[in-house]
């Protein structure tokens, strides 16, 4: 099948009119349509089509781009995972909602566990999120040591292309401590295939300035001081935890600072 749909989880909450922006702004510069999907627990009275339209008619001013409706009854994660498996969706673009909410939402960590299933490359943006006048124009590429970390580069190659954006590709360096062997290649991967692509790259090393398990406040403060468009991150952990562990990424997925994130994982499918 001819991939061009981007699926779009909706739930009516605040971050709703953000998502919908944003999907429609990704949508009208990749040339692709969207799917508006509401899941509900059981059957409600809920007139979707009607509600769904009184907030699309406010969110696609800019970028309107064609879409279609789809409810779905179950369990979030599941409907959403399954769905995103259908072959005609390429990206999907969900909100995140930080910390707050009841938990059958997706909030705060429970956004890291359906990112971890999801087998297409998800954009995340938060309640606070806006669409820079300037457009996307710069991605932040934090380097980590997973085995299938070719899925992130992939997915930032693909948004890359469709932006025009320049990739940060960013490393921190321990001081006293040697990279590991996977750390050294992948970054080598990484910078041949942004060669290959011809996606414009520059590479970052800090040393590190933080102390924590991980380096999501250090990469997050570059990414605010460099006024970075988005950055990316595999969801799945590291068998080392030498980046991330789940604690930093709902830190990035969930971020003051409202920078989305574009996340892959072991099964994304590019």
């Amino acid at each position: 099948m001819n991939v061009q749909k981007i699926l779009v989880p909706i739930d009516f909450s605040e971050v709703t009119k953000v998502v919908i922006e944003t999907a429609a702004y990704l949508a009208s510069k990749s040339n692709m349509s969207i799917v508006l999907l509401h899941i509900e627990k059981t059957k409600s009275n809920l007139d979707f089509s009607a509600k769904v339209k009184a907030i699309v008619n406010d969110s696609m001013n800019n970028w309107p781009v064609q879409y279609e409706l789809l409810l779905r009854q179950g369990s979030i994660f599941d409907e959403i995972t399954k769905t995103a498996a259908d072959d005609q969706f390429k990206f999907m673009v969900i909100g995140s909602h930080g910390f707050k909410g009841l938990r059958e939402k997706v909030f705060g960590a429970d956004i890291l566990k359906l990112l971890k299933s999801v087998q297409i490359p998800v954009f995340t943006v938060q309640e606070n999120y806006t669409l820079p006048e300037s457009g996307i124009n710069s991605i932040l590429f934090p380097v980590g040591s997973h085995d299938s970390f070719i899925n992130q580069i992939k997915s930032t190659i693909e948004f890359s292309k469709i932006f025009d954006a320049i990739v940060h590709l960013y490393s921190v360096e321990k001081p006293g401590m040697q990279w590991s062997e996977e750390i050294k290649t992948n970054m080598k991967i990484a910078q041949s295939e942004f060669e290959k692509h011809q996606i414009s790259f520059k590479n970052v090393k800090e040393v590190q300035s933080t102390f924590s398990v991980g380096f999501a406040k250090q990469i997050m403060d570059y990414a605010v001081r460099a006024n970075i468009s988005v950055l990316t991150v595999m969801a799945n952990s590291a068998k080392e935890h030498f980046y991330f562990a789940d604690s930093d990424k709902v830190t990035m997925l969930t971020n003051q600072a409202g920078i989305p994130v574009i996340s892959s994982n072991e099964k994304t499918l590019i």
